[in-house]
Formats: C-alpha cells, sequence, structure tokens
C-alpha cells in the first residue's frame, strides 16, 4: 500500500527528530521557554499580551500565542523539557503534511512527494525543531499553510471564517505572517474557478474571493495600526542592537548594502549545500566591511540574478506555479534579508523555515517539468544525504554543554559561542574553563563589552570581589550598551560586602554607577 504525500512526510519528519525528545534548553530556550518569570505564574500570562516576546529587547517582537503555549505546558507538565520537545517535533510533523498537501493540490501527487519529503529532511530546520523558540516558526508557518490550503476549497463564509481565523493566529505566532494576504493573490491566481450557476443565498465564487481579499487586506491593516500605535512597535532604532549579533549596525556607505549580499551567498550554501551550520552566524560569520574576496559575496550576486531571471522566465512562459514559488521565496527571504531594513540579527537557520516551503515546491515542480532521470536521482540523493546530515545535526542538540564545545570548534572565531560556553561552564562549577573561554572571547574583540561583563560574574561566582570590579571597570571602559547590567552587577558586588568599601569608592566610575 502506498503512503500519501503528506502521511509519508509526517512521519519522516516526526522519525527525523523524535531522538531531540531528550533534549534539553539550548541558547535562547533557555530564557525563552525557562527563565522568563512569566511562564511559571498564571497571575502574569496577561503580560505575555501586553508586553514583547524577550522582555527588555530591542526589536519589541510580539508572540504571545508562541509564548502561551509554553506556559500552558509549564503549567500542566513543570520542567520537563522532553514535553516541550514533543510538542516541537509533532507541529513539524503537521508542517510537513500540510507543505505536501498544499504541493498536490497546486501540482499534482508527483510535485507533493518531492516537497513534502525535501521539506522533511532538508537540514537548515534542524534549529527550528531541536530549538524549543523556533516554535514560532513552526506555528505561523503551520497557520499560513492551512489558509492557503483552505483556499484551494470551494470558498463558503464558513471557510473564509476559518482562513481569517489562521490568520490571525499566525500573525500572534510570529509577524511573517503579515504576507498571507500576498500569497493568498498568488494561490487565487492559479486556482481554477469552477463555472456553477448562482444559487439563491449562496456567494459565487467571485464574490466570496473579494471578500476573502478585503478581510485578509483588513486584518492586516488592523494588525499594523495596532502594533505601531502600541508598546510593541513595529519601527524601533536598530542602533540599540548588539554589533556582535547583527554587525550593518556598525556597516557604513557601500558596505551597507554589500553585506547582505554575502548573508545572501551563506543562506543559498545552506539551502543548497548545508555541510557546515551554526547556531550563531553574527559577527563571526560577516563583518560590517564587506571584503570582494569574500566568495560568499559573489555566490549571493549569482543567486539574486538567478532569483531574478527565474522570475522574469516563469513570468513570459506563464508558468504560474513556479512564479508564485519565487516570489514567496523572494517575499519571505525579503522579511529577514537586512536589505531594506536592520532586524534583530544578521543571519539564522530558522529564518529560513517560511522560505523553504516554497523552495522545496519549487524544485519538486522543476524536477517533475523536466522529466529527467538525472534530476529525479539527484533529488532522490539530496533527500538521502539531507536525512543524514539532519540526524547528525539534530544529535548534537541533546547535551547543551557539548553543544557549545562542538560549536566553539566549528566556529572559533564566534564570540557568542564562547560566551554560551562560559555560561554554562560557570554554572556546572567549572570556574577555571570557563574563564578560559571567557578569555577567547575577549581575545576575538578586547574591546566588546560582554566578555569583560562575563569575566567578571564568573569572578564573583568564585567570591574573586576585586578582580571581579576589576573587570567591571575594563567592561565600562568599552562604551558598553548595557550601562544598567554593569550597574546591577556592582551593587551586587556591594551587597554581597566582600569587598573593601575603599576599593569600591576608588574604583567606581564617575557616571551611571
Amino acid at each position: 500500500m502506498r503512503l500519501s504525500p503528506w502521511l509519508l512526510a509526517a512521519l519522516l519528519g516526526f522519525c527525523l527528530y523524535l531522538p531531540t525528545i531528550g533534549g534539553t534548553y539550548i541558547y535562547d530556550d533557555q530564557f525563552i521557554t525557562h527563565n522568563d518569570p512569566r511562564l511559571t505564574s498564571p497571575s502574569q500570562w496577561s503580560k505575555f499580551w501586553t508586553q514583547s516576546y524577550y522582555p527588555n529587547s530591542q526589536d519589541r517582537l510580539y508572540r504571545p500565542l508562541s509564548s502561551m503555549t509554553y506556559a500552558i505546558e509549564w503549567r500542566l507538565f513543570g520542567d520537563r523539557p522532553w514535553v516541550f520537545h514533543l510538542i516541537n517535533i509533532l507541529l513539524y510533523a503537521a508542517d510537513c503534511a500540510l507543505v505536501a498537501e498544499l504541493a498536490r493540490r497546486l501540482g499534482g501527487i508527483a510535485i507533493a512527494y518531492f516537497a513534502g519529503l525535501l521539506f522533511a529532511v532538508h537540514p537548515v530546520h534542524v534549529e527550528a525543531v531541536a530549538g524549543l523558540v523556533g516554535r514560532s516558526e513552526l506555528l505561523s508557518t503551520g497557520a499560513m499553510l492551512g489558509a492557503m490550503i483552505l483556499i484551494l476549497e470551494r470558498l463558503t463564509p464558513t471557510r473564509i471564517l476559518w482562513i481569517a481565523l489562521l490568520f490571525v493566529l499566525g500573525l500572534l505566532c510570529k509577524e511573517q505572517a503579515i504576507l498571507l494576504p500576498i500569497f493568498v493573490m498568488g494561490i487565487l491566481g492559479l486556482k481554477k474557478v469552477e463555472e456553477r450557476a448562482p444559487q439563491a443565498g449562496r456567494l459565487n465564487e467571485n464574490q466570496a474571493r473579494k471578500i476573502l481579499l478585503l478581510v485578509l487586506c483588513w486584518t492586516d491593516t488592523a494588525y499594523l495600526i495596532l502594533r505601531e500605535y502600541s508598546r510593541m512597535k513595529l519601527s524601533w532604532d536598530p542602533g540599540l542592537l548588539d554589533w556582535t549579533m547583527q554587525p550593518l549596525i556598525r556597516a557604513v556607505g557601500i558596505n551597507r548594502w554589500l553585506v547582505p549580499f554575502s548573508v545572501l551567498g551563506h543562506y543559498a550554501m545552506l539551502m543548497f549545500v548545508p555541510y557546515k551550520q551554526s547556531i550563531d552566524y553574527g559577527y563571526a560569520v560577516t563583518n560590517f566591511v564587506q571584503r570582494f574576496n569574500d566568495p560568499f559575496l559573489w555566490l549571493g550576486f549569482a543567486a539574486a540574478l538567478v532569483g531574478i531571471t527565474a522570475l522574469a522566465i516563469s513570468l513570459l512562459k506563464r508558468s504560474w506555479l513556479a512564479f508564485w514559488c519565487l516570489l514567496g521565496i523572494a517575499l519571505s527571504y525579503g522579511m529577514v534579508s537586512n536589505f531594506a531594513s536592520l532586524i534583530g540579527t544578521i543571519m539564522g537557520e530558522r529564518l529560513m523555515f517560511l522560505p523553504s516551503v516554497f523552495f522545496c515546491i519549487l524544485l519538486g515542480w522543476i524536477v517533475w517539468q523536466s522529466k529527467s532521470r538525472w534530476f529525479l536521482r539527484l533529488l532522490s540523493i539530496a533527500i538521502v544525504l539531507g536525512a543524514a546530515r539532519t540526524t547528525v545535526y539534530a544529535s548534537q542538540w541533546l547535551n547543551r554543554l557539548q553543544f557549545y564545545q562542538r560549536q566553539t570548534v566549528s566556529n572559533p572565531r564566534s564570540e557568542r559561542t564562547w560566551w554560551l560556553l562560559a555560561g554554562e561552564l560557570d554554572r556546572e562549577g567549572r570556574y577555571a574553563e570557563a574563564m578560559a573561554a571567557d578569555q577567547k572571547m575577549r581575545e576575538i574583540d578586547p574591546n566588546y563589552w560582554v566578555g569583560w561583563y562575563y569575566a567578571a560574574q564568573i569572578a564573583l561566582d568564585q567570591h574573586q570581589y576585586t578582580q571581579a570590579w576589576d573587570y567591571l571597570d575594563r567592561a565600562w571602559n568599552c562604551n558598553p550598551a548595557g550601562t544598567l547590567e554593569i550597574t546591577l552587577l556592582r551593587q551586587k558586588i556591594r551587597d554581597s560586602g566582600g569587598l573593601q568599601q575603599e576599593k569600591i569608592r576608588h574604583n567606581a566610575p564617575s557616571t551611571n554607577s
């Protein structure tokens, strides 16, 4: 018996990530899904709807529905990371099934098999599934896929209501859902209108389409207005970001426009040949000064040229499914590309989750249209290799300390991975190793205040108060963005009573301390 495309894709996605059920909280998971005080207190759940996704963040992300899922899981199951990981795996399996079903309705069963399997095994999804904070990607993309599938049915008032509801749910999970009305317009162009005699009291197809587009566009407009005139404004000052995560805040002149092409080159490599993956793609990957001997810059130029050419050819040849997929890639990637405006990070694998939907459907369409055995064999090899790479990389997310250690080996110039390793060693009481890891971070950039700040934290944990105070002085002299953090840590040293008051008086900075 042959399994249907959606079921096969769901089973493959579920099986590949089932080992991650034994994982823990990695990187941002600790802040978003574990240490946030709002999670464990139902009386504070309302704050998810009035405050940002990550408290005190500069980019004011607003994802209350994603946060509520973590809070409910905490309420029902407590501190059991395996439950959080199991929910992520199930959501991913559902997304795989939805991708396959959308591909089937748009292009047929053969494309559905190709797209569904390729999506299920693509290694670029590991961060979104094995990392718990990737749930916002899983939920938002799933809601959008569900809405697009419903659009391919006969539009009735009930279906229009469900599509609008899924749209709202997607918006409350992640901001990328604002693109849904554009995707819907493209699907409506692909959908064949059945010629039926109008029935009394019932909407015909054209009327239903107009109502649907009006509902979606007005919902999108209301969301944008509410966000802009609330505490979670969509507009914010990117200059307040940490430059090691977003080097573009220091880019000037032509570098501001060249660096995103280098980032595009890195993304193109990840989509086609993800042989090396990382949890951090900040300053470790690309500087704020672009060099012309960077191969990823030219790969980015080539990717942009190929994309524009493919869009033009598909338009001229009226290959509407290909055109819709290419447009979907361009729009969904455009939101995270840093071309139009800066986002909170220069690059991240989970940011490619939505673009990969269109990418996989497009590759399935290309293989089917080519009718070439070579294309089919290449895609089959890609699926096998993708499954192997996904299995290997996902298995690294099970142990936090070992994962950070591997990351520092594969990305030795990444300040943030050394910081993560130092923090984990410090929590385990391995202070000498933690200070050595922090020293690596400070060697990469001695003028980055965070390295000195965490050196002070490690020294404080060892009750080395004088040394901790000296490290904070160095952090302060770096013109830090984290003046509040430094001030609070100074106060913690004062409260400890372990440092002579004379030392405090003589070394205290003249401002903000």
